[in-house]
């Protein structure tokens, strides 16, 4: 969990970044469109709140969030994305270069 300062907005929550379902490995597949994760949060620990800050529109094993770290002035988040990948029985299938890392920084 990476925390924000004035400078990006959203002072003092946390940002958490959520890969995802796993499945078939830990769970039953989810149904059709349905989307588990792959998001990243905003997490308010005096209020215990947990809000959406990035999310998909449509269910797709393209975008894999897995850290969310701010830059050291906290001006820019850092998103690290897996890339596209899915789960099979016997585990993650991975495309080669298809990760990324994600610069956010507030509107002006």
């Amino acid at each position: 969990m990476s925390f924000a300062n004035e400078s990006f907005g959203f002072s003092g929550e946390g940002f958490v970044a959520q890969i995802g379902t796993d499945a078939p490995i830990s769970r039953p597949p989810p149904p059709p469109g349905v989307i588990i994760g792959q998001n990243v949060v905003r997490v308010n620990v005096d209020n215990k709140t947990i809000s959406e800050f990035l999310s998909l529109n449509n269910a797709t094993t393209a975008f894999r969030p897995t850290d969310a770290v701010f830059s050291q002035n906290g001006t820019a988040l850092y998103i690290v994305d897996w890339g596209n990948v899915s789960f099979t029985n016997t585990g993650p299938v991975t495309t080669p270069n298809s990760g990324v890392v994600w610069k956010v920084t507030p509107s002006s």
